[in-house]
């Protein structure tokens, strides 16, 4: 008569398997929100046209990731914040400890903005219409940057738009062959 049963070899085997189903696991999802924090500073408008002076950004400036919201308003430029701000933020720091070559527990990061028109951009809460629009020192003249209450470089928002892609992004990372 013939004995299966799950032994130590068979064990062994599992627990490698599980371990590099969750790297992958891991991996796919901190690129997944890499490519999320990416697309909300990429689509994060920059506020002063290149013809009057360029890009300052303090909209895209003011996106911070942490382990906890704060309260601090960035000012002065940052033209790096980008996928190169987004991964040296983000990989690495989502899987938790340890424990026997296993994760136990994601720790939780945020990605938040303080600065004051950041709600207006996103939900389009500008004036509609608009009666001036922004002055701009260089050439003299108003400038509108809304149409119908929403930013006219981004009329869609940012956070939200691309806070709806994890999904995707994450499947494409983690393809089950």
């Amino acid at each position: 008569m013939a004995s299966v049963g799950w032994n130590k070899d068979i064990m062994d085997v599992v627990r490698v398997f599980t371990v590099f189903t969750q790297e992958d696991a891991f991996d796919a999802f901190e690129g997944a929100a890499v490519d999320v924090a990416t697309g909300i500073l990429e689509d994060t408008p920059l506020g002063v046209s290149p013809g009057e002076g360029g890009t300052k950004g303090n909209l895209r400036n003011n996106w911070q990731i942490g382990r906890e919201l704060n309260s601090t308003v960035l000012s002065g430029r940052n033209k790096n914040k980008g996928e190169t701000y987004a991964k040296a933020k983000l990989q690495g720091k989502l899987r938790g400890e340890k424990k026997a070559g296993l994760y136990v527990g994601g720790q939780k990061m945020v990605m938040f903005n303080n600065a004051p028109q950041v709600n207006a951009v996103e939900f389009g809460e500008y004036p509609n219409p608009v009666k001036k629009g922004t002055y701009l020192k260089r050439s003299k003249r108003y400038e509108v940057r809304s149409a119908g209450g929403f930013s006219k470089q981004a009329p869609k928002g940012m956070f939200r738009l691309n806070e709806q892609k994890f999904s995707k992004f994450f499947k494409k990372r983690y393809a089950i062959v």
